[in-house]
């Protein structure tokens, strides 16, 4: 695909799929910058259950409403 994209070429079309770039924007923070520094309206602060320490709890014993552990199957491919 680099190859068609350095001779100007941006889509390629097959009976089965179409090939594209796509340019997108995305932000980087430096490690220098010190979050602690930036003004609250910029700070985001996440809560959410801790999955490995909810699935062992209830693994031994402990009961939790709404928690619990299933058993799913997948194909996996090698």
């Amino acid at each position: 695909m680099w190859t068609l994209q350095k001779a100007g070429i941006a889509k390629l079309k097959t009976a089965k799929a179409t090939f594209y770039f796509a340019t997108s924007e995305s932000l980087t923070i430096s490690d220098s910058v010190d979050i602690s520094k930036l003004p609250n309206e910029y700070i985001q602060v996440e809560h959410k259950a801790d999955k490995r320490a909810l699935k062992e709890a209830i693994k031994n014993g402990v009961i939790i409403d709404g928690v619990t552990i299933n058993e799913n199957e997948t194909l996996r491919i090698r």
